[in-house]
């Protein structure tokens, strides 16, 4: 019924959770509605929820998923985009407690999609190096391990607030979905520039 679209913004970060004011998003494919119902409940679960509209306007991260969404799920869909603004431990809690009780006190089927890449800034060696730990984490499914190691450096993605929060959901849940990675790629495979990448994963929790 409602994909939950939990993003990063690019250009910058700012105090909160972003959410939107508009009505629906409209593409090549069609219009796709927002769940203002649900969008209302974050706003009312806490002040940190913010009017972020003007942020995403400057995002594109939704805006990429929708072709596949439209694709895969016939359109018979709403969304509901949230921007990270920071991912830190305080809004990564609040957003998997948010969803929770969201999740909880609704009778519709909810899809969470958290848009990231990787690695962007090293060479290939290294950068498969420090995605095959990246990757080790995210099958661990533990978010503080993952949460750690992102402060630390030892990793890194752009979306990593929506994931540390979606793993997190899957602690409040009873840690009842296992994650698996379902395809890995470099720019390099494309590009032949193997002097600097960018990486890329897909993967499931189920």
């Amino acid at each position: 019924d409602t994909v939950i679209i939990m993003m990063p913004l690019h250009r910058q970060d700012f105090r909160g959770l972003g959410l939107i004011s508009s009505k629906s998003f409209e593409t090549p494919l069609g219009n796709v509605e927002i769940d203002t119902e649900a969008n209302e409940f974050l706003r009312n679960f806490s002040e940190d929820f913010i009017d972020g509209q003007t942020y995403h306007e400057k995002e594109y991260s939704a805006e990429l998923q929708l072709p596949y969404l439209l694709k895969t799920l016939s359109g018979n869909f709403k969304i509901l985009p949230v921007i990270v603004g920071r991912a830190n431990t305080r809004y990564t809690i609040l957003l998997s407690k948010a969803v929770n009780a969201l999740m909880a006190t609704s009778d519709k089927k909810f899809l969470i999609v958290v848009p990231t890449n990787l690695n962007c800034e090293f060479p290939l060696e290294k950068t498969i190096e420090r995605d095959k730990m990246f990757i080790k984490l995210l099958r661990e499914n533990n978010a503080e391990n993952l949460s750690q190691q992102l402060a630390m450096e030892q990793i890194s993605a752009d979306g990593t607030g929506g994931l540390v929060s979606l793993l997190r959901l899957n602690e409040l849940l009873g840690n009842t979905h296992n994650v698996e990675p379902l395809k890995y790629a470099t720019s390099d495979e494309v590009t032949k520039d193997s002097s600097k990448v960018e990486s890329y994963i897909s993967a499931v929790a189920y």
